[in-house]
């Protein structure tokens, strides 16, 4: 089932989402969030952007969560050979370089690439990283989250 599938069905199933960040925390953190929000993702996890494109370039995940600032093959490079794949993926950018020129100007390029890419800016709250899974793969379908908005 593919991401667009998944988000007119309301239900994903089966989805892989790859995570890079070299912060171990960062990574366990989403992981934990999507599992406790989404039933059947498969996450699979990365620090170093070499790594990361070698699963990338042979099997497209359904999402990419990845920050800016990681180890590796750096997102300058990195989002342009995912521009160039015949099955691309919609990506969340995270940084916590959101204000620096420098990530400013990578970001203006992103249109050139014709990529899906939504930027969330660190620190973040669980909500805001919650929205944007949501706009990518619906609403939440976890019996967890179901019964702790139903305590609310």
């Amino acid at each position: 089932m593919n991401q667009e599938n998944a988000h007119q069905s309301g239900t994903p199933q089966h989805l892989r989402i790859v995570v890079l960040d070299d912060e171990d925390w960062a990574r366990d953190f989403v992981k934990m969030l999507i599992r406790s929000l989404y039933n059947g993702i498969d996450v699979i996890e990365f620090a170093d952007g070499d790594v990361a494109w070698a699963e990338l370039s042979s099997q497209t995940p359904d999402l990419l969560i990845t920050d800016y600032n990681h180890l590796g093959m750096r997102c300058e490079e990195l989002f342009p050979r995912l521009a160039g794949l015949k099955h691309r993926c919609p990506v969340i950018l995270v940084s916590g370089f959101a204000e620096m020129p420098v990530f400013k100007e990578f970001v203006a390029t992103i249109p050139e690439l014709g990529m899906n890419v939504e930027v969330l800016a660190e620190p973040y709250k669980a909500e805001q990283l919650q929205a944007v899974l949501a706009n990518h793969l619906g609403p939440p379908t976890s019996s967890l989250h179901q019964h702790n908005q139903a305590k609310q």
